[in-house]
């Protein structure tokens, strides 16, 4: 976190594990283990399976364990965990030394290479109780690792609690392909 260099984002997920989430997690796996597939990705799409921003969410290689290790394997990534009746990921960590996990081009993390600029205890979030997407997952790092308190208003009238997060956490993006043959994925 740039706020908290000292300190290693955990920002752990996990994806819902579909027929069809694991149908392409297979057929990227595949391409990447056989070098004349990954050859052939790279005729029609120039680019990588390796550093592919399109297949980005099914490259376990790009992400790390709920531990911080590099997982395995497809099927050390894949699980899948059962919870609730459905099948996800296993918790998987965004790797913030890889361009292609999560970082924009040309971003870097500037994890201990400077100092903390302020303490925890003198900051404060100031949120309108709109926060989701970004601003969720921004809110999640800074209050459960920085220990960061929040102060929310808005909301209606009412002399109740209200809540700081409300939206779902987030924050991808999808990018055009360009150099894709016919301009798309």
């Amino acid at each position: 976190m740039q706020l908290f260099p000292e300190m290693e984002p955990f920002s752990g997920q996990r994806y819902r594990a579909t027929d069809a989430f694991v149908k392409i997690g297979d057929a990227i796996n595949e391409i990447r283990s056989d070098p004349v597939k990954a050859r052939r990705f790279y005729q029609s799409t120039e680019e990588s399976i390796e550093e592919s921003y399109l297949y980005r969410y099914w490259s376990w290689w790009h992400f790390r364990n709920a531990d911080g290790a590099d997982f395995n394997g497809w099927d050390d990534f894949n699980g899948p965990v059962e919870l609730n009746g459905d099948s996800f990921t296993k918790t998987m960590r965004y790797n913030y030394t890889d361009q292609v996990s999560i970082l924009p081009e040309g971003w870097r993390f500037v994890n201990g290479t400077r100092p903390t600029p302020f303490s925890a205890s003198n900051v404060v979030m100031y949120t309108d109780s709109l926060c989701g997407s970004s601003c969720a997952s921004f809110h999640e790092e800074l209050k459960n690792l920085a220990g960061v308190k929040a102060v929310t208003v808005g909301g209606r009238p009412e002399n109740k609690p209200i809540q700081t997060v409300t939206g779902s956490k987030g924050g991808g993006k999808q990018r055009p392909c360009t150099n894709c043959k016919g301009g798309t994925y």
